[in-house]
């Protein structure tokens, strides 16, 4: 079983819960999908012919272009009337757009890659404890070889010292 980290999944479950929002035909009865439209369009201004005072308190700039003036009620830290309008038809509903399949079809990339990576990773951890195994099996032959090797050299120093034992006994016996 590949596990996918939790970011990952809540990520993918947020994604999922706006695609259905999106898919939904009516925002009226869902108040979390009203307030992101709400939430949405607020960044929206459209030219006026009236100059505006924003709820800041700064009236709107009148802008030119070849001569001729345009107002404005746009500031740096409003978002841009071309960039919203791609995001928003003209009924005020999100669309759902490139960017969000963009990033539902990356957040499956990476999930595969993750899934393809997190697979080698388990079977490099397999190897190595295969290595592991083999290495303890090596060392475990070489323990019992070393092991019978002082047995044997254990019985032959008892074996030539009852032969020197033996020896010296004799000597002195033919000696006296």
């Amino acid at each position: 079983m590949v596990r996918v980290p939790a970011q990952l999944r809540d990520l993918r479950v947020q994604l999922e819960r706006r695609d259905e929002r999106r898919d939904t035909p009516s925002v009226s009865g869902d108040r979390s999908a009203r307030e992101g439209v709400t939430l949405a369009l607020s960044g929206l201004r459209t030219p006026s012919p009236f100059p505006e005072h924003l709820p800041s308190g700064r009236s709107a700039v009148p802008m030119y272009l070849d001569g001729e003036e345009i107002l404005s009620n746009k500031y740096e830290d409003e978002p841009d009337l071309v960039v919203a309008a791609e995001r928003y038809t003209s009924f005020g509903q999100p669309r759902v757009d490139r960017d969000f399949r963009t990033l539902h079809d990356r957040v499956a990339a990476l999930e595969q890659f993750q899934r393809v990576e997190f697979a080698q990773l388990q079977q490099e951890l397999r190897y190595q404890k295969a290595q592991v195994a083999q290495a303890a099996q090596t060392a475990s032959n070489i323990q019992v070889e070393l092991g019978s090797q002082v047995v044997r050299i254990h019985d032959r120093v008892a074996a030539l010292e009852k032969l020197a034992y033996a020896a010296s006994s004799s000597s002195a016996s033919h000696q006296g």
